[in-house]
């Protein structure tokens, strides 16, 4: 923690967490923080809204197959993921059936890196549904929207959600050292989340999804 409104996570070759109830498996790394509550899907914890400022530092560029920045977690592999793949280009994953037999589907993918260094205004909206009826992951970048995904998300078997942001990757191919800075996270569930409009620049979003 830089101050009282900016978070730093750096992962090295190696980082793995251990603690007396969980080890990472050997292979992942991370450096990560998360809600220390979680919220029951049978009440709000199905509607989430999130609005933030990130900022990757210059650096190698990613070699992780794949590496989650922020996460939607509802127990085993999270259902709605920002994400990067063995890259620097910025995609948005989400998946549904059971935690132990998800679907994944990728719903947005950058035709070119990120800019390191660079503060990214980011919000996020989304309705976790396993059976599809009300489902949707919409994600905003500076105002632009480039996901615009309505279906399947989240599993039949989760009762709970958090959110998880930092560094928690695959140990990357090149050794690399990553790091990411989050600044003015505001963190909303249940009817007082967004909806399909976004409050920084409503006219400049346009549907980008992709796959």
């Amino acid at each position: 923690m830089l101050d009282d409104n900016t978070f730093r996570f750096e992962v090295r070759q190696g980082d793995r967490y251990r603690s007396p109830s969980w080890t990472d498996a050997v292979g992942v790394e991370r450096s990560e923080m998360g809600e220390t509550s979680n919220h029951a899907l049978s009440g709000s914890g199905s509607h989430f809204h999130a609005t933030y400022k990130m900022m990757i530092e210059p650096g190698a560029k990613n070699t992780a197959q794949w590496l989650v920045t922020g996460q939607l977690f509802t127990g085993g592999t999270p259902p709605f993921e920002i994400k990067f793949m063995g890259n620097d280009k910025m995609a948005v994953v989400i998946k549904n059936g059971t935690s132990g037999s998800p679907t994944e589907k990728t719903v947005y993918l950058d035709s070119s890196d990120i800019q390191r260094g660079k503060w990214y205004d980011m919000e996020i909206d989304v309705q976790l549904d396993a059976n599809g009826s009300n489902g949707h992951a919409y994600v905003w970048r500076d105002g632009t929207k480039i996901a615009n995904y309505t279906g399947k998300i989240g599993y039949t078997n989760a009762t709970e959600s958090h959110w998880e942001m930092g560094v928690y990757r695959k140990a990357p191919s090149g050794g690399e050292s990553f790091a990411v800075n989050y600044k003015d996270l505001d963190l909303t569930y249940g009817t007082a989340g967004h909806s399909d409009k976004s409050p920084v620049n409503p006219s400049a979003s346009s549907e980008q999804s992709s796959r």
